[in-house]
């Protein structure tokens, strides 16, 4: 079958529309991507800069950023922080990337972070997969008008399957996480309730010792238990008479509340460093402008300083030729006096005679 010799994004809306809209409408939210300006060179050291998609990391621990630049026609990936100068990743190395969500569910080898793809039919397809999404997200982005299509697959279709694996990746992904926690309360409400049971009949025992006494003489004090504490790897309970214990449910969410409190401490205080060196690259660029100002000012004025002495030379030039013809037309008349003088003395001379 022939496919288009290039794609819009229209051609993906249209594929879509009556396939796999709610799917593609997920794929379709740019939010779900970054984009940024990155410097860098090519494989023949020249530096560029170019709009790039961030799609994961290189695997060295903790391994740099890996973007994806893409030209309507073929997909380069460069690996390197935003604010550095990017180095190309190797064709032969592109198995190294680490994927980050959410590209790494778009394929069927890509169940996590960890999976490394290999170089066999499996990899060529998802090669197919991640190269069109690239394409379809710089489309969707405005960073391209058309995506050539160089190796004549279905693109289209290579979306709709990277949408499908996708949702069906993140359902299990998000189903496994729900029943890992819904199990990890259970045990810990199991366990609550264990130490609850424990606490009640300590409880029991100091009340029934307690009536003992006091049915035995009414000279003699009730007795009281000491305070019980039972010791757990996650929580403590402390338990005195009838005083029953809190509730493992209520203790982990008070934990995860302080949890999303550190969080909200931690998140606000980057963002304050990120506004700081965001003011310090403002400063240095207005450092740079002015001296770039600068230059630009010096340049003009040794611009004006080379016109003004080409205008003293060829002003000399001119006043040179001015002299050349005084001293030829000098050489004429101081000839012409010398032969009329001859003249004169040959007159006298036969005038004698």
């Amino acid at each position: 079958m022939v496919y288009p010799e290039q794609y819009v994004l229209n051609d993906f809306n249209s594929h879509a529309e009556s396939r796999y809209q709610a799917q593609f409408s997920i794929m379709a939210n740019s939010g779900l991507y970054t984009v940024e300006s990155i410097t860098y060179t090519n494989v023949n050291k020249q530096r560029h800069q170019a709009d790039m998609l961030l799609i994961g990391r290189y695997y060295l621990n903790p391994g740099p950023p890996v973007w994806a630049h893409g030209n309507g026609h073929h997909i380069e990936y460069y690996m390197g922080q935003p604010t550095d100068m990017c180095e190309p990743v190797l064709e032969n190395h592109i198995s190294r990337i680490y994927y980050f969500t959410p590209f790494r569910l778009m394929g069927s080898t890509q169940g996590s972070s960890k999976s490394k793809r290999t170089r066999h039919t499996t990899f060529n397809f998802e090669a197919e997969v991640f190269e069109t999404v690239v394409n379809f997200v710089l489309l969707l982005t405005g960073r391209l008008d058309h995506a050539h299509n160089s190796r004549g697959i279905d693109m289209a279709g290579k979306l709709q399957f990277a949408c499908l694996a996708f949702e069906k990746n993140h359902n299990a992904e998000e189903a496994g996480k729900l029943a890992f926690q819904e199990n990890r309360l259970s045990f810990q409400e199991h366990s609550g309730n264990q130490h609850t049971q424990r606490s009640s009949e300590l409880a029991l025992r100091g009340v029934r010792l307690s009536e003992a006494c006091e049915s035995s003489t009414a000279e003699i004090t009730p007795t009281k238990l000491p305070r019980t504490v039972v010791n757990s790897t996650s929580f403590r309970v402390q338990a005195r008479y009838g005083t029953q214990p809190a509730s493992m449910k209520g203790q982990v969410l008070r934990f995860q509340s302080d949890v999303d409190v550190e969080l909200a401490q931690v998140r606000a205080a980057h963002q304050e460093e990120m506004k700081n060196l965001q003011a310090q690259l403002t400063a240095q660029d207005n450092k740079t402008k002015a001296a770039k100002a600068k230059t630009v000012g010096s340049k003009k004025k040794l611009k004006a300083v080379k016109q003004e002495n080409k205008e003293l030379k060829d002003r000399s030039s001119v006043q040179e030729t001015k002299s050349q013809n005084m001293i030829g037309k000098y050489g004429r008349l101081k000839e012409r006096y010398r032969r009329a003088k001859t003249m004169l003395r040959i007159k006298r001379e036969r005038s004698d005679d």
